[in-house]
């Protein structure tokens, strides 16, 4: 590049040096001219503004300035490209060489190719999913007393960073004032407080719902009653989905709702449910009957701990793990579960459910939990297992 830089300089001092040796000559030939200043002034502004030719008067004035035009052009836009040319063949043969070294994000270079390639390829993919991960951007539409409890569950993910928006009418020095009594790992997480009424479209648009990972719309404890709560709930998760569309990257919802009535409304939408008076009832009752079960929702559903996790089917290996166990007939893609509770017992976890991918939209989410140990089930390779795992 320093060649062709070097040549357009020269090319820059000819046209000076035209104009100079120009001027000179049309002072010395053509009276009017105030100053040789003035006449170089002239005639460099013929070498590079044609259009100037207009008001030049008499046979030698106009003949200078023809050969200043023609001159210029030629000097100029023929040296021009003549260098880009040159600039491009040199770039072009040093490309060639194959010595240039790459710098480019999200890509990379394979050299050579075999019957491996493929599974690498697949493997780089899978891996870059997994980096990805790590990093997560969450927005929170709400505000009640779960809301440490949550962020405290996100704080239990020592290999996963966060950064959460948590929007509410509630005020932000209101809700500070309660995280800081929690004692959340700042490396971890990154809260920010946003003051706004998420039911009015510009002000939710103004976020950019669509470049978050999860949103989580959390039922207001500002309301007394469970249709006002859900009501308010269920605008703000039209307007999300209004706002997110169809695109290419659609965030992952979860919507707690106060009404189990209300759990109908979204049987065709694609989103998580939970009914927060429900769960609660539910455990209340079973420890009611059998105390010892406080323990088992205690390391369930407290920060860290053992987890519920969706792991996809892929990443067991179903056929080749249990083609090694003697007497086991494989026999494509269907399986007991039975089959699924080994594989994941050999990977210290606890199948308890599956869920079929795309069954979103149906009754349950195309979840089924604690089937049959000899039912048989067909899975595909995004299908997910439900599994109970203190891995992260």
């Amino acid at each position: 590049m320093r060649g062709a830089v070097a040549r357009f300089g020269l090319v820059l001092a000819l046209l000076v040096v035209l104009a100079v040796v120009a001027g000179a000559l049309i002072h010395q030939l053509v009276p009017g001219f105030e100053s040789i200043g003035d006449a170089v002034w002239w005639a460099f502004e013929h070498v590079v503004v044609p259009e100037y030719t207009d008001g030049d008067e008499g046979v030698v004035k106009r003949t200078v300035a023809t050969a200043l035009i023609v001159l210029g052009s030629i000097l100029f836009a023929g040296a021009v490209i003549a260098i880009l040319v040159q600039w491009m063949d040199e770039t072009t043969a040093r490309l060639e060489l194959g010595l240039t070294p790459v710098a480019l994000d999200a890509h990379f270079v394979l050299l050579g190719w075999n019957s491996r390639t493929q599974t690498i390829v697949k493997e780089i993919l899978v891996s870059q999913g997994r980096v990805e991960r790590f990093l997560r951007r969450v927005l929170v539409l709400g505000w009640n007393h779960r809301v440490p409890l949550l962020l405290s569950e996100f704080s239990s993910y020592p290999k996963e960073k966060f950064t959460i928006d948590i929007v509410s009418q509630v005020s932000a020095s209101r809700r500070e004032k309660r995280l800081a009594i929690e004692s959340f790992a700042p490396e971890q997480l990154e809260i920010r407080h946003l003051e706004f009424d998420y039911t009015v479209p510009a002000y939710l648009e103004s976020v950019g719902p669509a470049g978050y990972d999860n949103v989580v719309l959390l039922a207001s404890e500002r309301l007394k009653d469970g249709t006002e709560l859900d009501a308010r709930t269920i605008l703000g998760y039209l307007l999300l989905r209004q706002l997110v569309g169809k695109g290419a990257h659609t965030p992952k919802v979860l919507v707690e709702l106060a009404d189990a009535d209300n759990v109908t409304l979204f049987e065709k939408r694609r989103a998580e449910i939970i009914v927060s008076p429900v769960i609660v009832s539910h455990m209340l009752t079973r420890v009611t009957l059998r105390r010892e079960l406080r323990a088992v929702f205690d390391e369930l559903f407290g920060s860290g701990g053992c987890e519920v996790h969706f792991r996809r089917i892929a990443e067991y290996g179903l056929a080749e793990i249990l083609s090694q166990i003697p007497g086991h007939g494989v026999t494509g893609g269907e399986y007991s579960f039975a089959d699924l509770q080994r594989v994941a017992d050999a990977r210290g976890e606890i199948a308890i459910g599956i869920r079929r991918v795309g069954q979103e939209g149906t009754p349950h989410g195309g979840v089924a939990l604690n089937p049959g140990r000899d039912d048989r089930l067909e899975v595909s390779d995004n299908d997910e297992l439900i599994v109970l795992s203190t891995d992260d």
